[in-house]
């Protein structure tokens, strides 16, 4: 019989049925040879010593004489895991070791790949509004193609209207494509709207979009800047190309999913009488999905007085007293469905069927409070 090598196994021996049968035997004769194994378990000597060598194997057996005799389980034990141990302590050490000794390399690491394939200048943080205005007068006046402009919000103000008008057209006539995305409910603000016509007239194109996005504007899709709708007065500059591409591609996107913008809206469309306009349908429908009063406002370009003015309208309207009533009994009437946004047949979603001066006096202060970006052709 070929006995096991002293040392570590590559995989630590399991028991089996047998084997424990063969081993209560050896405590009751004293001593197994491969004969008294083939007679106790009906083999023949080749797989009686088959049998054995699993217990010689768990060190449970040792022999003696001409045969075997079993080993104290506490002996067989440490007999055979003692060297797994200390060989698991010893990797244990040596890869604490190696860990220590590559973490070491980590700040070396991050210092020369920062400089070497992150430049200061890729993404910038402007933290105050002079700089913003400052980096957007000198990437408009190095513009040569096209600029992408994203203004969600409602209406812009008048002032600042007043500072983009000869930017753009000074822009437009260099021969630029000037391309913006407003929100819907900037239809309904007046001096958004003579803007809007003024430079269309020069070649500009103007589209709006139903649901909230981002705050951006993309000079020859090399540099972009992007808004925080929490802090107005800060905006990421970004010339990764990889980054700037994305966010033309997002821009895009949105342009293609756009309605034209109007200088001013043909009409506004009301529900026949007993029915919901469009926009309480929108509102409810949102409500639905669970947002809260200032999601629903931002995603529909509204003031949340405002919103909250049509949510308590709708609350009435359905005779509900909670929100989930009025869920309940809108599906039941077939107010709220799964597809896109509503609008009048014009392209606008328009924030109620009453006077669109109400609507333009009602925007979010949020978009206003975003001077730093809105200041820029868009």
């Amino acid at each position: 019989m070929i006995l096991p090598k002293p040392g570590i196994p590559e995989l630590l021996p399991s028991l089996d049925d047998t084997s424990i049968a063969i081993y209560k035997h050896a405590l009751e004769l004293g001593e197994l040879t491969v004969e008294s194994v083939a007679v106790l378990t009906g083999a023949d000597p080749a797989e009686a010593e088959a049998t054995l060598s699993g217990l010689l194997a768990m060190r449970l057996l040792h022999p003696h004489q001409d045969g075997w005799v079993p080993t104290h389980p506490s002996t067989a034990l440490a007999t055979l895991l003692a060297p797994v141990e200390i060989e698991i302590r010893m990797r244990e050490l040596d890869v604490a070791r190696v860990r220590e000794e590559v973490a070491a390399l980590l700040p070396l690491y991050e210092e020369h790949s920062a400089a070497r394939e992150l430049p200061a200048t890729t993404i910038e943080v402007l933290d105050n509004l002079e700089s913003v205005r400052s980096a957007l007068d000198a990437a408009s006046a190095q513009c040569r193609e096209e600029t992408l402009t994203a203004q969600p919000g409602g209406g812009r103000q008048q002032e600042m209207l007043a500072e983009a008008t000869p930017r753009a057209l000074a822009m437009l006539q260099r021969g630029l494509r000037m391309r913006t995305i407003y929100q819907h409910t900037a239809v309904f603000s007046g001096p958004t709207r003579d803007y809007v016509h003024e430079v269309t007239r020069k070649g500009a194109e103007v589209r709006i979009f139903g649901e909230d996005f981002t705050r951006m504007i993309i000079f020859d899709r090399q540099v972009a800047f992007v808004g925080d709708r929490t802090r107005p007065n800060l905006a990421l500059v970004i010339r990764e190309p990889t980054l700037v591409g994305f966010l033309a591609d997002d821009f895009e996107r949105l342009w293609r999913w756009s309605n034209p913008f109007l200088a001013a809206p043909q009409r506004i469309t009301r529900e026949p009488a007993g029915g919901m306009s469009s926009a309480k349908r929108t509102v409810l429908r949102l409500m639905a999905d669970g947002l809260k009063d200032e999601v629903i406002a931002r995603c529909l370009g509204m003031s949340v007085r405002t919103c909250r003015k049509h949510i308590a309208e709708i609350m009435q309207e359905l005779d509900a007293g909670s929100r989930f009533q009025a869920g309940c009994r809108a599906m039941q009437r077939g107010l709220i469905d799964s597809g896109p946004l509503s609008v009048t047949p014009d392209g606008y979603l328009l924030p109620d069927g009453s006077d669109p001066a109400a609507a333009a006096d009602e925007q979010d202060p949020g978009s206003r409070a975003a001077a730093g970006l809105d200041r820029v052709r868009g």
